[in-house]
């Protein structure tokens, strides 16, 4: 879809995303169940990852400055790159603090 709006000629800003950490609310089941949560990806790599939050605030950036012209990929980088072992302490960290999405709560 991208790919047709750039025909077009139109300013354009396509955000490119690596693995979301929201994406742990597709495993709440697992979650739920066992106590833990499995991954074909092995633990030892490391990935580069961002929540929506950080989607939202580059997207917002971008909509509200209108100095840019053309088109052009934009990276959602954190500089984050976690094991996916440590994704386990995250979720353990968000749920001690309370910070999990009501959304993901409400499936637990």
């Amino acid at each position: 879809m991208d790919d047709l709006i750039a025909e077009t000629g139109v300013a354009l800003r396509t955000l490119t995303m690596p693995s979301f950490m929201d994406n742990i609310a597709q495993r709440v089941g697992t979650i739920k169940e066992n106590a833990m949560f499995f991954s074909p990806i092995d633990g030892d790599l490391e990935l580069p990852s961002c929540a929506t939050r950080d989607i939202a605030s580059i997207e917002v950036r971008w909509l509200l400055d209108d100095t840019w012209s053309g088109q052009e990929d934009v990276a959602v980088l954190t500089g984050e790159h976690l094991l996916q072992q440590d994704g386990r302490d995250h979720v353990r960290s968000a749920w001690e603090a309370g910070t999990l999405p009501a959304d993901v709560v409400r499936r637990l």
